[in-house]
C-alpha cells in the first residue's frame, strides 16, 4: 500500500538501506535481495526512505514498479563514479500545491537563501558578527552561491590539514582517489535522503533557492548542504580502511546522533516550504550575536 501524505516516521528503523552484490527481485509478494549463498532478505518498504543499490547490484522491472507503488526512492551508485539516480513515484502531486509552492519560494528566495547559508554556519558553531553582516549584505543569489563556494574551499583545506592529506574536490575520481570516491557516494546518499524527505510531503525537490536553474534537483541540493559539513566530512578524510558497506554504516549512524535531530530538522524544513504559511525563516532564525 502506497504511504499516505506526509506518512513519514522518525523511528530506531534505518533511514535508507545500502545494498550490493545482489539482485533486487520481488518473490512471493515481497520485495527482497537475493544473493547468492547467502540467501534471501527482505525488504520492507514502509521502514525505510530509499534503498540505495551499490556495485554489482540489479532490479528487476518488476520490483522497480513495486517500489515506485510504496513510494520507496531508489538511488543508484556504482564503483568511483557515482551518479544519483532518483525513481520518481507514479503518484502525482497536487498541481495547485506545487504551483503555491513555487510562487512562495520564488517571491521569497533571497531571503530563504541567506538564512540556509546563514544556518549552515549556525550549526557548525562558526557564525560570527562578521559572516552573518556579510551575508545579510548579499544583494542576489549569484553573490550568496559565490559566497558560498569560496567558503566551502577553506572547509575543504581544513579538513586536509586537519587529516594531513593533499586533497583537491574531483567529481570523476578513481578507485585511487578514496576521498573524493567517499565524497561522491556519500553526497549522493544525502541527496536522496533529502530527496525522499521531499516526496513524503509533496514538496519538489526541484524547486530552486540557491541551486536548481540550470539542473534538477536544486532543493536537494540546498538543504543537502546545511549537512554536508557536518555529517559526510569525516567519514570522507577519515584514512581508515572501510568498505562501502562499513560507510554507509556510518553514514546512517551519524544521521541517527542526537535522536535524529538533522533529520528532524530536515523534516521541518520541508514542511515549511510545502505548506501554504510561510515560517521558514521563523524555523531558520538565529539567535542574534
Amino acid at each position: 500500500m502506497s504511504k499516505r501524505p506526509y506518512d513519514f516516521l522518525l523511528s530506531e528503523k534505518e533511514p535508507f538501506q545500502y545494498i550490493e552484490k545482489a539482485r533486487i527481485m520481488m518473490k512471493d509478494g515481497f520485495l527482497t535481495a537475493m544473493r547468492g549463498k547467502e540467501g534471501m532478505q527482505i525488504i520492507a518498504p514502509s521502514s525505510l526512505m530509499f534503498l540505495m543499490l551499490g556495485a554489482g547490484t540489479s532490479i528487476t522491472q518488476e520490483a522497480a514498479i513495486f517500489c515506485a507503488q510504496n513510494d520507496l526512492q531508489l538511488s543508484f551508485a556504482k564503483g568511483g563514479s557515482n551518479i544519483h539516480t532518483i525513481w520518481m513515484s507514479g503518484r502525482y502531486p497536487n498541481p495547485v500545491s506545487l504551483i503555491n509552492q513555487i510562487t512562495k519560494i520564488e517571491k521569497n528566495r533571497l531571503a530563504y537563501g541567506k538564512s540556509l547559508l546563514i544556518y549552515r554556519f549556525h550549526l557548525l558553531k562558526r557564525l560570527t558578527k562578521e559572516n552573518y553582516h556579510q551575508i545579510q549584505a548579499l544583494t542576489n543569489i549569484n553573490e550568496i552561491l559565490l559566497y558560498e563556494a569560496r567558503w566551502a574551499k577553506s572547509i575543504y583545506r581544513e579538513f586536509a590539514i586537519k587529516y594531513k592529506v593533499e586533497f583537491t574536490r574531483n567529481t570523476n575520481s578513481d578507485h585511487t582517489d578514496y576521498i573524493n570516491e567517499r565524497l561522491n557516494i556519500l553526497n549522493n546518499a544525502l541527496y536522496s535522503l533529502v530527496t525522499a524527505i521531499c516526496y513524503a510531503v509533496h514538496l519538489s525537490p526541484s524547486i530552486a533557492i540557491l541551486h536548481g536553474e540550470t539542473r534538477r534537483g536544486g532543493l536537494a541540493f540546498d538543504l543537502a548542504d546545511l549537512m554536508k559539513t557536518k555529517i559526510i566530512f569525516d567519514l570522507a578524510f577519515n584514512s581508515e580502511e572501510v568498505k562501502t558497506t562499513k560507510l554507509m554504516h556510518n553514514f546512517a549512524n551519524k544521521l541517527k546522533e542526537n535522536n535524529q535531530e538533522n533529520l528532524k530538522l530536515l523534516l521541518n524544513i520541508c514542511l515549511s516550504l510545502a505548506s501554504e504559511e510561510d515560517n521558514l525563516l521563523d524555523l531558520l532564525k538565529v539567535s542574534e550575536l
